[in-house]
């Protein structure tokens, strides 16, 4: 289900954050790039890449990095919602069998902000990406990040790698009393492979958020290495509707005060490939039989 809501002013969009630093900044290396219209839409996906790729029901953006090499922004080959690097263009490498091309973040830990939409509020669907880590953990990593500090506003998510290894995904409902118990909070039981690919399955909204990995249910409990306050295993249903802020992929916006302010976890040496973000829930064990 997809809410609607009105019109923002230009200066709310993360786009429009994006010109304020550029100007006030003035250009430099670092000068965060602002989303545009020079990525290339038209490319189609690979037919023969596993998971993403396989299914189109539902899909409202899809991000396969096959043509976008050398780049400032990465293409949505299902829309519009382009994506702009920071620090640097687009580099790619091999990506999982069948898939061609992904997006490599670099030992820069380049990353890529993706515009705020109305299509993003979504009270269910899904996400999902492969994802390759480097040889060793040094820190946690952001994978993707929709979130702020503070809970005025529901529908915060953010999917990290914590330096053991899991995979920690949170979605947060809107709580006025800062109670993070609330939080619903999936995790593998097991650490990812380092240097492999592993394919990663978000589904939110009623009846359960879930995390997949490689098509099995991930079941972890209890503590991990991000931040004390809210375990694994914590349950609820909640959607990613009803804020305003953009998508951040190799990075954790989870403890920013403002939109883009603080930038956490670096997924330097990783990379990624066909990430689909979904208005419908997904079957992920599908396509992982036994």
């Amino acid at each position: 289900m997809i809410r609607t809501r009105g019109a923002r002013p230009a200066w709310l969009t993360a786009a429009g954050v994006l010109r304020a630093l550029a100007i006030a900044c003035g250009p430099t290396e670092e000068t965060i790039a602002v989303p545009g219209g020079q990525a290339d839409a038209s490319v189609e996906p690979a037919t023969d890449c596993a998971g993403p790729a396989a299914t189109s029901e539902g899909v409202i953006a899809l991000y396969t990095f096959d043509q976008d090499q050398g780049r400032a922004q990465v293409a949505d080959v299902v829309d519009s919602h382009n994506g702009a690097v920071q620090l640097g263009l687009v580099a790619t490498v091999d990506g999982p069998e069948g898939c061609d091309r992904a997006f490599s973040f670099g030992s820069e830990g380049q990353y890529i902000v993706i515009d705020d939409s109305p299509d993003w509020d979504l009270e269910v669907g899904s996400i999902d990406l492969w994802l390759r880590l480097p040889a060793e953990l040094t820190d946690n990593i952001g994978v993707f990040s929709r979130d702020l500090d503070q809970r005025q506003a529901p529908g915060h998510i953010s999917l990290f790698v914590d330096t053991e290894g899991r995979a920690v995904l949170r979605v947060q409902p809107q709580d006025d009393e800062l109670d993070n118990s609330s939080d619903a909070v999936a995790c593998s039981a097991a650490a990812l492979p380092l240097e492999q690919w592993v394919h990663l399955g978000v589904n939110f909204g009623p009846p359960a958020v879930e995390l997949y990995v490689d098509g099995q249910l991930a079941t972890g409990e209890g503590p991990h290495a991000i931040i004390g306050g809210w375990d694994c295993g914590q349950p609820g249903e909640y959607g990613v509707a009803g804020n305003d802020l953009p998508w951040v992929v190799g990075r954790s916006t989870f403890r920013s005060v403002g939109v883009l302010e603080t930038l956490e976890f670096p997924a330097s040496d990783c990379a990624i490939d066909h990430l689909r973000i979904s208005s419908e829930r997904r079957d992920f064990a599908d396509w992982f039989p036994g």
